[in-house]
């Protein structure tokens, strides 16, 4: 008697411990989007992106299958960071960077 109760607490435990696991990982599953959802959030064609990761740039992804799948949380730091870069100005020591204190050119001005 002594034996199944023990049996019956530690399989209740695992239940849980499994049941805590599912929604971890269908927690991830609702995270993740296809490029065409990670391009509407960055404002951006899914072609640009399929670029960017191309070049090894833009939002970290990963790929399942033949489909690249990006967190939603990757999209918006990696958005932050380039809105807080692009808010900086040029750096220092860049082809583009100003010279001489002189406004900062777009290519082709």
């Amino acid at each position: 008697m002594a034996d199944e109760a023990a049996e019956v607490a530690r399989l209740r435990g695992e239940v849980a411990r499994l049941a805590r696991r599912v929604e971890a990982v269908a927690g991830e599953v609702r995270a993740l989007r296809r490029r065409a959802e990670a391009a509407a959030l960055l404002e951006v064609k899914p072609s640009t992106l399929a670029a960017w990761a191309r070049e090894g740039r833009g939002p970290d992804y990963h790929v399942r299958g033949n489909r690249a799948w990006y967190r939603v949380e990757d999209v918006r730091r990696w958005r932050e960071a380039a809105e807080g870069e692009a808010m900086a100005g040029p750096r220092q020591g860049r082809p583009d960077a100003a010279q001489d204190g002189a406004a900062p050119r777009l290519p082709g001005v």
